[in-house]
């Protein structure tokens, strides 16, 4: 491909200097739309008394290791291992993380104490009452930007945090 820009340019008699610089804009260019203002990752959180286990995505025989996420009570969180998700400033931070192509993600979370399914939320993502805690619900995730960037290139958390009250209903 850049052989034949090359061949197309010199045909147009535009000199070595002026491909050089063409193929670097042109470089440039298909970089710069991957461009996003934030990088958010998602963690989770277990405010629960238990160890727990959240597995994502629809059939439980297809679960892959990285799929489950074994979550330690209070402890400071569990990270999401697909957490980069890149934002721009005018765009919400947990609408893109659900609309970001990840299936499993976005089909079903359930959560499980003890070996015991305690909750199953379902899929699709979409705005509920604040007062209904759902892993699905945009408004029961919580997002915030970090005062410097992270080695991993993070700028921001998007955390869902799992009560007591969840596995009780």
């Amino acid at each position: 491909m850049i052989r034949k820009l090359i061949q197309l340019m010199e045909g147009l008699r535009i000199g070595r200097k002026g491909i050089l610089f063409s193929v670097l804009i042109f470089c440039l260019a298909g970089c710069w739309e991957d461009y996003h203002d934030n990088y958010y990752q998602v963690f989770f959180r277990n405010d629960t008394s238990d160890t727990l286990l959240l597995l994502l995505g629809k059939d439980s025989a297809a679960y892959h290791p990285l799929l489950s996420y074994t979550i330690i009570p209070h402890h400071d969180t569990t990270l999401y291992w697909h957490s980069i998700t890149g934002v721009n400033d005018d765009e919400d931070p947990v609408v893109c993380i659900f609309s970001g192509g990840f299936a499993p993600f976005e089909d079903q979370a359930r959560v499980y104490r003890h070996d015991s399914l305690k909750v199953s939320w379902v899929g699709p993502a979409r705005e509920m009452p604040d007062s209904i805690h759902h892993f699905y619900n945009y408004n029961s995730w919580d997002s915030w930007l970090l005062e410097e960037k992270q080695l991993d290139g993070a700028t921001g958390i998007v955390l869902f945090t799992i009560y007591e009250s969840d596995l009780t209903n």
